[in-house]
């Protein structure tokens, strides 16, 4: 009990802004299912097609974003989003345990990113603001309340940062892995911070420039293997599927039916979405069709 006791004392900002979250973001869902009439599927599934594809692995189509067969294989949702909507819906068959789980991680993030500027800061108005400021950021209130991947992304990506920083600060080779770890399930959560690799070894070789040592060098290697070795999974199932080494086929997506089509809406002073339709009418696949 005294332990308990000195654990709530040590850590009472931290639990108070926990709970400032979690009320948050219980509020909204509340508001949003009310909204869709008791509907919790219509209120949460959003339309980035992870419900689909959870849908279809729960009930043994694969991982695919078709409704119909022959259930094509989807190149690109990367994976973890959509199993973890499956492997949760599977163990009590509702998508309750789900999004209660989702708002607990969305939650948790303000007092994640706490002690991550506690490595760049001192001062203890910063620290407390930046977890207020994140408890009742809108965006991810409403991440925290539907089936988009930003939330389960940015907890493994504040993660790997904590990991990378306290591996700065110790240099001790386990935060390293764990690092590197966390950075590939966000990865395969979210593809952009794929590159994310490429811009933090030139900041880590020169935090280390005065003593680069041949077990530095070592070390960064192992980390750059095991980063390799949690996407090696997907990377071999795409290399199967679609007979290329990729994560996703999200860049060309993105490029061709995202921004193009906003471009050519400014500039003919139309919609968006008849750009898009025209766009797609000339053949040009959306995140459904493309391949990697």
């Amino acid at each position: 009990m005294t332990q308990a006791g000195d654990f709530f004392r040590n850590h009472k900002v931290e639990i108070c802004i926990f709970i400032l979250a979690l009320i948050a973001r219980l509020l909204y869902l509340g508001i949003s299912i009310n909204s869709y009439q008791g509907d919790l599927v219509g209120a949460v599934r959003g339309a980035d097609g992870y419900y689909v594809i959870s849908e279809n692995i729960i009930h043994g189509n694969g991982f695919s974003s078709e409704d119909t067969p022959p259930y094509a294989p989807n190149s690109f949702r990367p994976p973890l989003q959509p199993y973890f909507l499956a492997s949760t819906y599977s163990i009590f068959g509702s998508y309750w345990l789900t999004i209660i789980l989702l708002i607990i991680l969305g939650s948790l993030l303000p007092v994640m990113a706490m002690n991550i500027v506690r490595f760049m800061f001192n001062a203890r108005g910063v620290i407390v603001g930046t977890g207020v400021l994140l408890a009742l950021e809108p965006a991810s209130i409403l991440y925290s309340t539907i089936f988009y991947s930003e939330t389960l992304f940015i907890f493994f990506f504040l993660l790997s940062m904590y990991y990378a920083f306290k591996y700065v600060h110790r240099e001790m080779w386990y935060h390293g892995i764990f690092a590197t770890a966390f950075l590939g399930l966000a990865t395969l959560t979210k593809p952009v911070s794929m590159y994310l690799p490429l811009i933090l070894a030139p900041i880590f070789m020169f935090h280390f420039r005065k003593e680069l040592t041949k077990e530095r060098i070592i070390a960064a290697g192992v980390f750059i293997a095991v980063f390799l070795l949690v996407l090696s999974p997907w990377l071999y199932r795409n290399y199967r599927e679609f007979h290329t080494i990729g994560i996703t086929s999200e860049e060309g997506v993105t490029l061709y039916t995202v921004l193009i089509p906003s471009m050519f809406a400014v500039e003919h002073s139309t919609s968006f979405q008849k750009e898009f339709a025209d766009w797609t009418a000339h053949g040009v696949k959306g995140p459904n069709e493309a391949t990697i």
